[in-house]
């Protein structure tokens, strides 16, 4: 009985054998940075075009919280009304680690050309009243910025494999100091940037709560690695320990098979 030679029959097997599923967690750590074009893509459609008060004219897809924030400072009232351009977010640098049972955490930095905010600014002297010296969302801020955000996500392994994304940080490089111009004198009025930052943290995280703003990132991890993922080494593991061993069959070539 004649067989077919050694390389062509594990040629052969290297074609019909099956992949072992992969561990999803280590595996994204490893293409991670393949997944940046495809991430910016979640944000643009997960992202609201602003979030705040809506109501004051916010860019539509608008995410209603309030607004940002109201304060009294150096005989001024300043409300920020809405934040824009978090869905404009291009990805610089992104790295994945993996904890325990699978969890996840991404650090990642992000450029947005600008991140405009909504201020209204009345001027007020006690018992005299108010003045509007500012009304619009080009005084702050403007200019290139750089965000610093921490991203945690659980593994699944049923569909959706990535599950529960928690912002746990917005840092915003340098400072969103709102600046006026008095009689062609500059000054700082109020620097929003940790109360940016708050509200950056809250709004992302409440656009994450529905699970359909995920869609596209978990539907693209499934064209990826198919429908059977393990969330860690020990899982994959026992799964394999179950499985049949493969055994090499004889092959015949057709003219012994009769």
């Amino acid at each position: 009985m004649r067989l077919f030679s050694l390389a062509s029959l594990v040629g052969l097997c290297s074609v019909v054998a099956t992949p072992t599923p992969p561990v999803l967690p280590l595996e994204l750590s490893t293409v991670v940075q393949s997944l940046k074009p495809i991430l910016s893509s979640v944000a643009d459609t997960a992202l609201p075009a602003s979030l705040g008060a809506c109501a004051s004219g916010g860019p539509e897809p608008c995410m209603d919280i309030g607004n940002l924030f109201a304060v009294k400072a150096n005989f001024y009232d300043v409300k920020a009304r809405w934040v824009s351009g978090l869905n404009t977010v291009q990805i610089d640098t992104l790295q994945l680690l993996v904890g325990k049972n699978g969890s996840m955490h991404v650090d990642v930095r992000v450029s947005v050309d600008e991140l405009p905010i909504s201020l209204l600014i009345d001027g007020c002297i006690p018992k005299i009243g108010c003045k509007t010296f500012l009304d619009n969302a080009s005084t702050c801020c403007g200019g290139r910025k750089t965000i610093t955000l921490g991203l945690n996500a659980t593994c699944s392994e049923t569909y959706p494999y990535l599950q529960n994304l928690v912002l746990t940080k917005a840092t915003i490089d340098g400072s969103l100091n709102i600046v006026m111009s008095v009689l062609g004198k500059s000054f700082s009025v109020y620097d929003a940037t940790a109360i940016a930052q708050k509200k950056i943290l809250a709004g992302v995280n409440k656009a994450l709560q529905d699970p359909t703003k995920t869609t596209l990132l978990n539907s693209y991890v499934r064209k990826l690695y198919g429908h059977k993922v393990f969330c860690t080494k020990e899982a994959q593991t026992a799964y394999l320990a179950k499985q049949p061993p493969r055994k090499l069959l004889e092959i015949l070539t057709p003219d012994e098979e009769h």
